[in-house]
């Protein structure tokens, strides 16, 4: 009696077809969860800014164009591992009154299409482009 061990080629294929097929799937989905997750670290930042905005409103009663208000030659922030580039501006009131910050995506974040940038003003008005407010 002849006695085989081991697998087939058809075998190998049909689970290599298979772990093809289930990869297909599950990638973008994947891809989708990690750059949701890295958002949170967009926000953070954004919120820290703009906490230091309203710090420096209660001293001066003025908003500062500088993304860190306490260091002037701080035009912007990049968060903790460099998903996001915080900016300030001038608010809709076009004076020291209001500021809008700005999250803008960078690297690999960058392609987050639904989020590509995150902002909040100084009345804690929170946006996104191009999706709206969704992606707070």
């Amino acid at each position: 009696m002849l006695n085989t061990r081991g697998f087939s080629l058809v075998e190998v294929v049909i689970v290599m077809a298979i772990i093809g097929i289930v990869t297909a799937f599950a990638y973008p989905s994947y891809q989708d969860s990690v750059l949701k997750s890295h958002r949170a670290e967009g926000i953070e930042t954004l919120l820290d800014v703009a906490q230091a905005q309203e710090v420096l409103y209660s001293q001066t009663n003025a908003y500062s164009t500088n993304a860190k208000p306490f260091a002037p030659t701080a035009s912007s922030v990049t968060s903790e591992k460099g998903y996001y580039v915080v900016t300030v501006t001038s608010g809709a009131c076009g004076t020291s009154a209001c500021f809008v910050a700005t999250a803008t995506a960078q690297g690999s974040q960058a392609a987050d299409k639904l989020c590509a940038t995150l902002s909040i003003d100084n009345l804690g008005t929170k946006s996104s482009t191009p999706s709206g407010n969704s992606c707070w």
